[in-house]
């Protein structure tokens, strides 16, 4: 199993990293990757960039160090019905968007409610992967979520930093949860930044994947100049 691309980075313009993307690039660059997702926390959670840093990414090159730049962002689900937090027109001109329940944004509730809320985000065709879901804060009918994720092409991270101890219980969490889909985020540490790297012998295997929607289609990233 080939490991291509970094799904899941924050910057500097998350308010809680110190590293820019051009360091980033030049780690990824470093551990043999292919791709790097740009993906900073959306507007709503606090230390985070206003939307228009989003929509400006356009800016960044394609290549920095040799390694594709995906851009993307963390997406906070807002509610029960997994509403995302900036407008939707920002998501459908990104190439990668990581969707997660923060407790700064989404106060913790029910298991109900936290499966209702990352089950409509799945369903809104906006989003790339859920991140961090064995967050036990936000304990959810994790059969459920893998089901929906599942028929909606949408990838299920396992986050390093949650492995590594940033959120208590979360490996008891992962432990008992049923088996995972194939298109699975796996993390690890590198360079001292917790990252996750999606398991696929090629990227654009999910990114032109049978995803549609209104506002977003398929991207095809070539990996070369």
């Amino acid at each position: 199993m080939k490991l291509v691309a970094d799904t899941h980075t924050h910057t500097l313009a998350s308010g809680h990293a110190y590293s820019t993307v051009i360091e980033n690039a030049k780690a990824a660059k470093d551990a043999g990757l292919t791709y790097l997702c740009v993906t900073d926390h959306a507007s709503t959670m606090p230390g985070a960039p206003h939307f228009w840093h989003f929509v400006n990414q356009r800016v960044i090159p394609d290549f920095l160090s040799d390694v594709r730049i995906i851009r993307g962002t963390e997406a906070n689900i807002l509610n029960e019905h997994g509403e995302l937090d900036m407008p939707t027109y920002v998501y459908g001109n990104l190439e990668w968007v990581n969707a997660s329940l923060h407790e700064p944004v989404f106060r913790p509730s029910s298991k109900a409610a936290h499966t209702s809320a990352m089950i409509g985000a799945i369903k809104t065709g906006l989003i790339d992967a859920i991140a961090h879901p064995g967050n036990p804060s936000f304990p959810i009918d994790m059969e459920a979520v893998i089901k929906t994720a599942a028929a909606h092409g949408v990838a299920l991270e396992l986050n390093n930093s949650s492995l590594n101890g940033s959120r208590k219980g979360v490996n008891q969490t992962v432990s008992k949860s049923p088996k995972l889909p194939e298109i699975v985020a796996h993390s690890f540490q590198l360079d001292r930044m917790h990252i996750s790297l999606l398991i696929l012998d090629d990227l654009m295997m999910l990114l032109t994947s049978s995803k549609q929607s209104a506002c977003k289609s398929p991207k095809l990233l070539p990996v070369s100049r």
